[in-house]
């Protein structure tokens, strides 16, 4: 039996000393820590990354039906659902588990990037060249009386004289020309490709997740058998149905990206400082030896507070210990017990 809560230190630095005696020795702990711990509640929750939950304080309530998603990072990422602790009351009680087999991924936003296109419609600047051609009807005049020299020269005088006495309304038929190149200068002012390239921006803020999901082999769970360690691409989704009577103690588990591979430390004598922000600790293989005494300083870099279960647990019953207890540095100068765990069974209740 192992603690049915998380120990959590609520100053982000946290200090876990195993003591022993010199006599009889067992098999010691195992413990991980994170950051994070996340309780189901009424409202669906969406976790992404890693963390550990649990069903809730204490005892579940009764009618109690919520989801959580745990998601990955990416969407084609591995995930490992590990619990530690399940009591669940049997036939009547489940949760159930299901593994990712649709994850989605956001890529086809890209595309609307290359309507930037409409730029090139600012051609119309070629049409200023019809005004400078219109000036030479006043030059070709004299070409016209060369091409109809056969008629009498009178005609000719006669076609010259309107060239030469209206000058003004071959400059006047001119002005309607350069007007529609006006209009059509202005269409390519128009912002539209300003406002095709926001799409994209707000495409890659929704996090990787998954369409569709598939229930794990033995899903539903009840009873007091959790299911071994899961791995799924695309993470998981954990729901909890509960009855209108009996109520026991829920699950409590963690979960983390599969390619982590969390470091495990093991005892030693000098204090060791861990910054990550997940990792596992323990006695070593095996039986710890007699008078062994090991401390470890759990300070992930920028954690407002560190969250501890217990794996395993297996300790001489009121000889040896586990200490676990809340400190204000990493020299732990005023440490502040947070609980003191000893044989195979430990206190049901948050310590």
């Amino acid at each position: 039996s192992v603690p049915r809560n998380p120990v959590v230190s609520s100053t982000g630095i946290m200090r876990v000393r195993m003591e022993t005696d010199y006599s009889v020795a067992a098999e010691g702990f195992k413990a991980t820590f994170a950051t994070e711990v996340s309780e189901c509640q009424p409202d669906h929750q969406v976790l992404v990354g890693q963390g550990i939950i649990r069903e809730g304080q204490g005892r579940y309530s009764n009618n109690l039906a919520c989801s959580l998603d745990l998601v990955p990072s990416e969407s084609s990422e591995s995930m490992t659902l590990t619990f530690v602790d399940w009591q669940m009351e049997s036939g009547y009680d489940y949760v159930s588990v299901s593994e990712c087999s649709a994850p989605s991924s956001p890529s086809p936003s890209p595309s609307p990037a290359p309507t930037p296109t409409p730029t090139p419609t600012p051609t119309p600047t070629p049409s200023p060249t019809p005004p400078a051609s219109t000036p030479s009807p006043s030059s070709p005049s004299p070409t016209p009386p060369s091409s109809t020299p056969n008629p009498s020269p009178a005609p000719p005088a006669t076609s010259a004289s309107p060239s030469e006495s209206s000058p003004v309304p071959p400059y006047t038929s001119s002005p309607p020309s350069p007007t529609p190149p006006s209009t059509t200068s202005s269409p390519p002012s128009p912002e539209p490709p300003s406002t095709t390239p926001s799409p994209p921006s707000g495409s890659p803020s929704p996090p990787s997740s998954c369409s569709e999901y598939a229930a794990v082999t033995g899903s539903p769970f009840s009873g007091n058998s959790a299911p071994g360690p899961l791995d799924a691409v695309g993470g998981f989704q954990v729901a909890i149905t509960t009855d209108s009577s009996v109520r026991r103690h829920g699950f409590l588990g963690y979960y983390a990206p599969t390619s982590n591979n969390f470091q495990t430390h093991s005892c030693s004598a000098s204090a060791s400082v861990l910054t990550e922000s997940m990792g596992h600790i323990w006695d070593g293989t095996g039986q710890y030896t007699h008078n062994q005494n090991c401390e470890w300083i759990i300070a992930p870099t920028g954690a407002s507070q560190v969250v501890l279960v217990f794996d395993e647990l297996g300790m001489e019953n009121w000889y040896d210990f586990v200490h676990v207890d809340s400190c204000d540095d990493t020299a732990c100068t005023n440490p502040d017990n947070l609980g003191s765990f000893t044989g195979s069974s430990v206190p049901r209740n948050p310590v």
